[in-house]
């Protein structure tokens, strides 16, 4: 069962260099500003780049330099995605880091909330940016959390698109979250938020509609019947386009014939075939 979706306001988290801390997911007395602020670490250098560094895996290289991602990781946790993108857009990019917490409970699911870092380097040093723990409590994320990092809608200010994941059996629940990036912090631009889905959903961000500005937002949701889950099924296609400041629900398209896979009926969407 889909939980009810939870308004999305956002933390701010105060970083002291040379400090670890523990994220935690944002309670109602935290909750009162509407976008995520920078980190008060008013100085750089508080992670060194550790481009020498062992472990370092190819998808923590980009233009601005290698580094190891365990380096900006809160103790217990794991790195779980790493990916660069210019995300203030001022010529040099950031990196987008995923933390999951190792330890699990006898069911398998992480004791602690899950976490995105926002690094920036600042001479030869990286430190951290922002960070984001799972808005609604999430305690999973992994590579196909970061679903875009770029401006979409072409007016000149990056979004920053995530998903988070909760503990699910036959299909885990998950929350789609849509940020611009602005300097004081991120800023929600998502009409519903977040924009509830699961795991047998599918992403994408494609310029379907002319009337909105660059690239739309696709949710392909999964219609259950009695099938199980390894069965074909329907899907339903929901568009959000930009319009009036935020991203909106704008259309909506249900395929008459059934898909083995969400990304299947994705691919038939955008490309205009099989339907």
């Amino acid at each position: 069962m889909r939980r009810k979706a939870l308004s999305l306001l956002v933390l701010a988290l105060a970083v002291v260099a040379g400090c670890t801390r523990t994220p935690e997911a944002p309670t109602s007395s935290q909750l009162s500003s509407s976008s995520m602020r920078a980190s008060s670490n008013p100085e750089p250098g508080a992670v060194q780049d550790t481009a020498s560094a062992g472990g370092t895996t190819a998808a923590s290289t980009a233009a601005t330099g290698a580094f190891d991602p365990a380096e900006l990781a809160t103790d217990g946790y794991k790195c779980t995605f790493s990916q660069s993108a210019d995300l203030d857009r001022d010529g040099v990019k950031e990196y987008i880091l995923g933390y999951q917490f190792e330890a699990a409970d006898d069911l398998g699911e992480p004791k602690e909330v899950a976490y995105v870092t926002l690094a920036k380097k600042r001479g030869s040093q990286w430190s951290e940016w922002f960070s984001i723990p799972g808005p609604a409590g999430e305690k999973y994320c992994d590579k196909n959390s970061l679903v875009a990092a770029a401006d979409l809608n072409k007016d000149g200010v990056v979004e920053l698109v995530l998903r988070f994941y909760d503990f699910g059996v036959s299909s885990r629940p998950e929350n789609l979250y849509v940020w611009q990036v602005k300097k004081e912090g991120l800023e929600s631009v998502a009409d519903q938020e977040p924009i509830e889905l699961s795991s047998d959903d599918a992403l994408g961000a494609e310029d379907t509609d002319l009337a909105y500005p660059g690239k739309e937002l696709l949710v392909v949701v999964a219609q259950m019947g009695g099938e199980v889950h390894s069965a074909p099924h329907k899907y339903k296609v929901f568009t959000y386009g930009w319009t009036k400041g935020k991203y909106w629900k704008v259309a909506s398209f249900t395929f008459n014939i059934k898909f083995t896979s969400a990304e299947k009926a994705l691919y038939a969407y955008t490309h205009g075939t099989d339907y």
